[in-house]
């Protein structure tokens, strides 16, 4: 099947670098990632690899070869999981990608039950943001994505899961704390505390500020809503984050939640797998039991 010969030639194009092939992934000699490269050059007559000053590339031929060891890795993969799969799901991995929120307060609980229904399936979870969920995807890294904002269009097809609101956070000393409401207008000019740029939660809260010309100075940028939090809590400023991530400890007294009487700043989030990829029975599960456990995450919406 897939030839080790191939796996050593991807290590050394993934680092350009015969000794950082062999210390950082294969753990061998660096003669002996060399050795199996000339091996499998000369078993295909072509050269894989030329020096550029100090560094190597791939040659036109070294790029094809890549291409062809990828398809065959993949394939390897979707056979080894597929004889698990015949098992019953008494082994076998599931890789999910997740964006921050659903990944720290939506999955762990969704992934309890499964690993309960199927103790035997090892399951892979990777944070990231949303644009980072949409990459892994692209690069095959995981079964599925699960996140706000995902697009639907090949190679990536979405399903709708859930609807989360943003919640207006505010420092308790500041001028808005004492306000059970108000109305987004009276948020212009205030300073706010962001995620990244990459961040479903970000675009959603820009979004609204632009669509309805309330103006806004951005004080800091984080990379998650628990930092965030954090932030809002010092009085750095004010902030949006997931009803999932403010807890009943956090509203007495650390933080104030404010409703925004005229908007409803919401994101869906949605579960996203390839189309051009078999799903294994593990992730085909998965989806069962998201199924079975859909949340309802949005309120009412505002008078």
């Amino acid at each position: 099947m897939y030839a080790y010969r191939l796996q050593v030639f991807q290590a050394v194009a993934k680092h350009r670098s015969y000794s950082r092939a062999a210390r950082d992934e294969l753990h061998i000699s660096q003669p002996a990632v060399s050795k199996h490269v000339r091996a499998l050059e000369e078993e295909l007559g072509v050269t894989l690899f030329q020096h550029v000053g100090r560094r190597i590339e791939l040659t036109e031929a070294g790029h094809l070869v890549l291409q062809c060891a990828e398809q065959m890795r993949v394939l390897t993969d979707e056979t080894r999981r597929a004889l698990l799969e015949l098992q019953g799901l008494r082994r076998g991995t599931l890789r999910i990608g997740a964006s921050t929120t659903v990944g720290t307060y939506l999955l762990p609980a969704l992934l309890a039950a499964y690993v309960q229904r199927y103790p035997g399936v090892t399951v892979m979870l990777d944070i990231s943001n949303t644009r980072g969920v949409i990459a892994g995807m692209h690069e095959r890294a995981w079964d599925l994505g699960l996140a706000a904002n995902l697009p639907d269009r090949p190679p990536l097809r979405r399903q709708p899961y859930c609807r989360d609101s943003l919640t207006l956070i505010v420092p308790p000393r500041h001028r808005l704390a004492g306000r059970g409401t108000v109305p987004l207008a009276e948020l212009g000019g205030e300073a706010w505390v962001l995620r990244e740029p990459g961040s479903a939660s970000r675009q959603a809260i820009e979004q609204a500020l632009r669509t309805h010309h309330v103006s806004w100075q951005e004080r800091l940028t984080l990379p998650s809503q628990e930092a965030v939090k954090q932030a809002v809590m010092a009085g750095v400023g004010i902030g949006m984050v997931s009803r999932l991530a403010v807890t009943p400890a956090e509203r007495q007294g650390m933080l104030c939640i404010v409703a925004i009487a005229d908007v409803r700043v919401e994101r869906q989030i949605s579960v996203v797998q390839r189309t051009d990829t078999r799903l294994p029975a593990a992730a085909q599960a998965f989806l069962h039991v998201l199924a079975q456990q859909q949340p309802r995450l949005a309120g009412p919406r505002p008078q």
